[in-house]
């Protein structure tokens, strides 16, 4: 009985003809392994490798722990040193999942623009399947690749939301993730009726709310086209009409802006006179 396995170095080789797993007919370069039915200190990696006879076949298993790349290759057993179709083994190693990604972890884009996600695996691996994820929900699957990209045309507030790339395999899983902020212009929602009605000598109070990323830099209340308040950084804002009167009667403009651009909303106020 003689274990052969991949050629650690050329004295005393061998060559063998045989297809590999993707069925590609290859040579294979391998040393003897064993000096009867014991491994050859000789070899490297020799604390690593066991032969073992199984009492119930009487064949000889050869066992390796903490398998290497060192490992890879053909291996066969044979008691005349001649390979027949039926007792060579390929072994392989399937590598640790390593996912990374071109893109930083907080990443920022334009409402309307289209933003591309891609993962890489750091290695080729086989069997391994790719996964984006917008939050919990798979977006995108690509099986056995080195690359995966997922597109988001058109981008809305609504894609804001953590992505994650998922490499797996039968061994182990890895991940990268991205945090993506979509920028858009303020949207002003007011907190009074479109159209108010007040009596002379009331009190109005004017609010609007400010719905934006990043926040409003500058929010203004206007009466037509005339400036009445301003405020700085601040996602609301009330403007208080004391005692009001006849003359306080017209059209009310809270608008806001970021660095994205600007958005407005209106009340009217009319005034019911006292004679």
């Amino acid at each position: 009985m003689e274990w052969f396995g991949p050629a650690y170095s050329n004295i005393s080789f061998n060559q063998s003809l045989v297809n590999d797993m993707h069925e590609k007919r290859s040579f294979w370069t391998m040393n003897r392994y064993t000096e009867g039915k014991s491994i050859s200190p000789s070899l490297p990696n020799h604390n690593r490798l066991k032969v073992i006879r199984r009492p119930q076949t009487g064949e000889y298993e050869l066992q390796i722990r903490n398998a290497s790349l060192l490992e890879e290759g053909l291996y066969f057993c044979d008691d005349s040193e001649m390979l027949t179709a039926s007792d060579y083994y390929i072994l392989q190693l399937i590598n640790r999942t390593v996912v990374s990604s071109m893109h930083d972890k907080f990443e920022e884009i334009n409402e309307g623009e289209t933003k591309k996600f891609c993962c890489y695996l750091d290695s080729n691996q086989t069997k391994t399947s790719l996964r984006w994820l917008k939050g919990n929900k798979t977006v995108l699957v690509t099986q056995n690749g080195n690359v995966s990209c997922y597109t988001i045309m058109s981008v809305t507030r609504h894609d804001q939301e953590v992505y994650t790339c998922l490499a797996e395999n039968i061994i182990e899983s890895g991940s990268v993730t991205v945090v993506l902020k979509v920028k858009y212009k303020p949207e002003i929602s007011v907190k009074q009726a479109m159209k108010e009605i007040a009596t002379e000598g009331d009190t109005k109070k004017l609010c609007c709310c400010i719905e934006s990323y990043p926040s409003p830099t500058i929010t203004r209340w206007l009466k037509g086209s005339q400036e009445i308040m301003v405020a700085y950084n601040v996602t609301d804002v009330c403007y208080t009409i004391n005692n009001i009167s006849r003359y306080d009667q017209g059209v009310y403009t809270c608008t806001a802006e970021n660095i994205v651009g600007g958005g407005s909303n209106t009340t009217v106020i009319k005034v019911k006179c006292k004679f």
